[in-house]
């Protein structure tokens, strides 16, 4: 879900030696989030094309349709989406892709999942739904209630189509007091190698828990 860690945490897995993709979203003045989104702007681009087709956008992506998944737009989507994935990622050995987009989209992934052409594991962090909630509100002019709603989505999506699969669900607040503890967590299911990997304690000091906010 937005606002929930998922920069902080996608960060320090750079910082611990997994690949982002070579398209990051540069927004150098932003004050949200001081350190980044690493997120790939491509992919974000792919994700919301879809919603507009659906006459929807990142705060209304709760209402998608229940079989959308299924639907020609998602063939299309889909299309889209290896195509971006492919390009962003070329080279890279173990790529880390954050888009919190995907946890309501993740029906749609289902195909290349269980085609198992890539070996995927999945990182869900979890943030009180209140404080996501008011960081929503404090960034993007969210109403509490459409925050609490997204919240709602996003995390049933995101838990129930990552069952049976390689996963780790963290907190939010172990990522903001123990993060060398998540990162060691993170790295029992990545299985990145130790090539150009920096020690756990230095890849934890990317976590900042002075920015916390909410």
């Amino acid at each position: 879900m937005h606002r929930s860690g998922t920069s902080a945490l996608t960060g320090m897995l750079a910082q611990a030696g997994l690949d982002v993709p070579d398209d990051l979203m540069d927004r150098p003045d932003d004050v949200i989030n001081l350190k980044g989104y690493w997120e790939s702007e491509g992919l974000m681009q792919v994700n919301d094309s879809l919603f507009e087709a659906f006459g929807l956008d990142w705060s209304s992506s709760d209402r998608l349709p229940v079989t959308w998944g299924t639907t020609p737009k998602a063939v299309v989507w889909r299309r889209e989406l290896i195509h971006q994935l492919t390009q962003t990622c070329r080279g890279t050995h173990h790529p880390v892709i954050k888009d919190p987009r995907m946890c309501v989209l993740m029906a749609g992934m289902r195909p290349l999942v269980n085609a198992a052409v890539v070996d995927f594991c999945f990182f869900v962090p979890i943030r009180h739904p209140m404080e996501v909630a008011r960081s929503l509100q404090a960034a993007q002019g969210t109403s509490l209630g459409r925050g609490l709603a997204l919240w709602i989505a996003h995390v049933r999506e995101a838990e129930r189509q990552t069952r049976g699969q390689r996963r780790l669900i963290l907190s939010f607040n172990d990522l903001l007091r123990e993060p060398d503890l998540v990162l060691a967590q993170c790295r029992t299911i990545t299985h990145p190698g130790d090539a150009g990997a920096d020690p756990i304690a230095q890849a934890a000091g990317f976590i900042d828990p002075t920015l916390q906010r909410q």
